[in-house]
């Protein structure tokens, strides 16, 4: 019986996903490994991404990993685990209904509340800036799902904060493994 990963492998072969070669191979499956591990990340709320990304700068600055394809696919796994959050909660608000749509949150001023309605022009900028806070990144989508933001106005905000936040945590791993 073949392994996950022989499965995959030649799975993404007859697709033409991979190449043949060894160590291009590796690489494919090491971005798709830390693509999948940074979409974990941001399902599960336990696991600490500045650990991740912090090592993972490192590897890069080693040789190990391509540092543009490796930010590339944190950035791209991180998307994908907002994206997920963020279908969590506009389904949950969609299955609720109107037993959800009335709940406001009670300690923030309602100007606060008016300035992240969805379609307000300091939405975006929340959204993003929402992704560079610890834990808040992480509820953030599922908050806008829940306040009816559709995915495709959140989506490239959610991005840039995600590229924001991996970029951050990624240099400075980066940094530290070339110091000495």
């Amino acid at each position: 019986m073949e392994s996950i990963a022989q499965l995959a492998t030649s799975s993404a072969h007859l697709l033409g996903l991979l190449p043949s070669g060894g160590a291009a191979q590796a690489m494919c499956l090491a971005l798709l490994a830390v693509a999948g591990i940074m979409t974990l990340e941001r399902l599960v709320i336990v696991v600490p991404s500045a650990a991740l990304l912090t090592g993972l700068g490192a590897l890069a600055a080693q040789g190990w990993v391509d540092p543009l394809a490796g930010y590339g696919a944190s950035v791209a796994g991180s998307i994908v685990g907002a994206c997920a959050w963020h279908a969590g909660g506009f389904g949950l608000r969609r299955s609720a209904g109107s037993r959800i749509a009335h709940l406001r949150a009670p300690v923030l001023p309602r100007r606060w509340l008016d300035a992240l309605a969805p379609g307000s022009p300091g939405l975006g900028l929340a959204i993003a800036l929402a992704q560079c806070v610890p834990t808040v990144r992480l509820l953030a989508p599922m908050a806008a799902g829940l306040g009816g933001v559709r995915l495709i106005s959140s989506a490239p905000f959610v991005a840039a904060g995600c590229a924001v936040w991996n970029g951050a945590f990624f240099l400075i791993g980066y940094r530290l493994a070339t110091l000495s």
